[in-house]
């Protein structure tokens, strides 16, 4: 009888779960899983998909969300079986498909002969390594020897604004995690909110706050650029001009290119969205190839279009919003914040909009923080980072956006040493080799890929 073999998963949201399903399906010898997970309401699903609220909506149709790349209608097929009636082109909620990836781990965990699966519901705190061997250690246990380590954390929260005073920072109604529902039944029916961020997750912020609750009040959304995510649409089929090598591509050249296929595409009677779908496959490869310089230009300058494009919400969730900003509940303001303090109760936060010198203060009983995620790992507030990074198992990309890692996923050390024991997985990968990983597409297909090379 062969011996198994010992992996650690850190992190049981979608990337840690998809990839024991990836393992235990399409691996022969026996594998011995540790799957670890600190938040027990958030296994198998993470943050995204443990969501209770049925009206907040997958922002991509079920016919994209299957598991397996080669069954594009495996989630449509599930749904049809719990007798829910949709088509592959509509939006279900991010609730049903947590429930979906649950049942598929589950179904797996008991149709396999040989492997096994341990869930440690602990928070991982460091990773020591000795030779082959990689000892993980947890916050209430003993530590847990494996051979193979894969970091599958997910998002971090975005750090806090400069210029919020202590008190705003440490006053309740400061919401740093928009994902806790409790926020939303000591939400007064006429109070103000600012919502600092204008993306996806403001969307599901709004939409819960104003059907959960009795809700009249004000919502203002703020942003550098105040873009919403745009709807989805229909992408028709495009071709490119063969007229660039992205793997050679500078900021500047991609700029030039993407405007002309645009125009291109327009006089086709097209839009841009079959442009930006043609984009996508090529995202990875444009990026770990871009200079530094041109790296910084694309972040500050292409990516807040790039998103509003690339990751879109339901044609329903755009008319839902826009319907509120006709009612005068939600407000849309493009600026910066330059301060926020506190006054006889009330946030006061002064703005200064996009394009123009003068503040204004805006005063509000609320402040909701949906800015996105934080890519700088040396100021995330993780014990197992701070730990990877300080020990040089881990090294941050330039300009400390994300995390270097090489072909794959394979973490980079402080000397330069590529570590095929050390893993990064999904949102955690993004840095120096990933721009394009946090979608269920992508997160896929690097799984189906890491599973193929080890095993």
């Amino acid at each position: 009888m062969l011996k198994s073999v010992s992996y650690g998963i850190v992190g049981g949201g979608l990337s840690g779960t998809l990839l024991c399903i990836y393992l235990m399906k399409y691996t022969k010898k026996p594998l011995e899983l540790f799957l670890f997970e600190k938040q027990q309401e958030q296994l198998h699903k993470g943050v995204a998909y443990s969501s209770e609220l049925p009206y907040q909506l997958l922002n991509v149709p079920v016919k994209g969300m299957s598991l397996f790349e080669d069954d594009a209608l495996h989630f449509y097929a599930w749904l049809k079986i719990q007798n829910i009636d949709i088509t592959p082109d509509d939006f279900v909620s991010r609730k049903l498909f947590g429930e979906y990836l649950t049942y598929y781990l589950e179904k797996t965990v008991l149709e396999t002969k040989i492997h096994q699966l341990h869930i440690v519901n602990d928070e991982v705190v460091d990773i020591e390594k000795q030779g082959k061997k990689q000892f993980i250690f947890c916050k209430n246990r003993d530590k847990i020897e494996v051979s193979k380590v894969f970091l599958c954390t997910g998002n971090f929260p975005a750090s806090h604004l400069r210029g919020f005073s202590h008190e705003v920072l440490t006053n309740s109604n400061y919401v740093s995690n928009p994902w806790n529902g409790e926020n939303l039944s000591k939400i007064k029916p006429h109070d103000t909110l600012l919502v600092i961020g204008t993306g996806l997750t403001m969307v599901d912020q709004v939409m819960s706050i104003t059907k959960h609750t009795n809700f009249r009040g004000n919502i203002i959304a703020l942003s550098r650029r105040g873009l919403l995510p745009l709807p989805h649409g229909d992408a028709p089929i495009f071709h490119l001009l063969p007229t660039i090598d992205f793997t050679k591509v500078s900021f500047f050249e991609l700029y030039q290119f993407i405007k002309n296929e645009v125009k291109r595409a327009e006089s086709q009677g097209l839009n841009y969205r079959c442009v930006m779908e043609c984009i996508r496959p090529h995202l990875d490869s444009i990026w770990k190839n871009l200079s530094i310089s041109d790296k910084k230009q694309f972040i500050n300058h292409f990516k807040p279009y790039w998103e509003v494009h690339r990751h879109r919400i339901p044609a329903s969730s755009a008319d839902y919003l826009k319907q509120l900003q006709e009612k005068g509940i939600l407000e849309l303001i493009a600026g910066r914040i330059l301060s926020a303090d506190i006054t006889n109760d009330k946030f006061e936060v002064k703005i200064t909009p996009k394009g123009k010198s003068e503040t204004f203060t805006l005063k509000t009983d609320w402040i909701i923080y949906c800015t996105g995620s934080q890519l700088n790992y040396k100021s995330i507030n993780s014990p197992l980072y701070k730990s990877l990074i300080n020990k040089g198992y881990l090294t941050s990309a330039a300009f400390d956006f994300g995390l270097n890692t090489a072909d794959i996923g394979f973490g980079i050390d402080s000397n330069g040493i590529i570590s095929n024991d050390l893993i990064l997985i999904g949102p955690t990968a993004k840095g120096n080799n990933f721009w394009e990983i946090t979608a269920l597409k992508e997160i896929r297909q690097q799984i189906r890929t890491i599973v193929h090379q080890i095993t």
